[in-house]
């Protein structure tokens, strides 16, 4: 059993979207597999400018702006996926922006951290929605799991703990029920506290979701999907970036000692610690280069 986990950077258009079939269809799958998806693109940022003007009260024109702005972007994405079949797809995201207005009504009775979960998960919802019904539309069987219904957490708002014998028990109980490999979608991310409220697990959590569900489930490998071409000796994003070489192998302890210098931001710092105590394997592949390995971690 194997998790790929793919970011909102590289699933940022419907071209690029349109090439995740191809990938998935390289993929053994003699057992389940878990495919974790962020929100699209910058998505999470545009949904936080939206939390500070609902929550300062800002005038409602601006808040009205930055709604059509995440609603039009996640539009343009389903036009060009669907085509002349998207009328059902138009008419599920406007009933998903119906429920994202409701929260931004109701924000008045919840504090800042536990308003901003209950708006910016709506990031994630709304491209793992899009992402199953593309694949179902082309005929590509899986199955998406709201994040939400598994994944359970404290009420820690915005950094939330996840309680990992609930969760494991829910994913075992879930993939214990479903006969036949499978491919399951689900959110990274974002998880639900015991009054199921939405919790999220700190920025960048996407990567230690599918660390999470890897340790869980006891996968033998977690691939994260990146635009780059693996870890590198130095940031490429640096001066004197262009002279990087790129790593092909390391050990936990030498990719955690680059996480903590010069590759801050690459990986969720938590990834590492969920996979490495049961030795599962990372590897770090390029979205545009499927003849390209990577970086494997072990």
């Amino acid at each position: 059993m194997e998790v790929h986990k793919f970011g909102g950077g590289i699933l940022s258009t419907a071209s690029a979207i349109k090439r995740l079939p191809g990938i998935l269809n390289k993929i053994e799958h003699k057992e389940h597999v878990v495919v974790v998806v962020s929100a699209f693109g910058k998505m999470t940022n545009l949904l936080e400018k939206l939390v500070n003007s609902a929550f300062r009260e800002e005038n409602s024109e601006n808040q009205l702006y930055l709604l059509n702005e995440v609603r039009e972007f996640h539009l343009k994405i389903i036009n060009e996926l669907f085509e002349e079949k998207a009328q059902e797809t138009f008419e599920k995201v406007e009933t998903v922006f119906s429920s994202l207005k409701k929260e931004i009504k109701y924000k008045s009775s919840y504090p800042y951290d536990k308003f901003y979960d209950q708006v910016v998960c709506y990031g994630e919802i709304l491209s793992l929605w899009v992402i199953s019904a593309y694949l179902s539309h082309i005929g590509f069987g899986n199955e998406a799991l709201d994040a939400r219904d598994y994944i359970k957490t404290d009420s820690v708002f915005r950094s939330a703990v996840v309680d990992y014998e609930k969760t494991k028990t829910l994913f075992e109980k879930k993939m214990e029920n479903t006969g036949k490999p499978t491919f399951f979608l689900i959110q990274g991310f974002l998880g639900s506290d015991n009054e199921n409220f939405s919790t999220t697990l700190g920025r960048e959590g996407s990567d230690y979701t599918a660390g999470l569900i890897g340790n869980i489930m006891n996968v033998k490998k977690v691939v994260l999907w990146k635009d780059v071409p693996g870890v590198m000796d130095m940031n490429p994003k640096n001066p004197g970036g262009e002279k990087a070489k790129l790593i092909s192998k390391l050990s936990y302890e030498e990719f955690e000692k680059l996480l903590e210098e010069n590759a801050k931001g690459l990986v969720h710092p938590k990834t590492l610690n969920v996979v490495k105590n049961k030795k599962i394997r990372i590897q770090v592949r390029p979205y545009d280069d499927l003849d390209k390995e990577g970086t494997i971690i072990e």
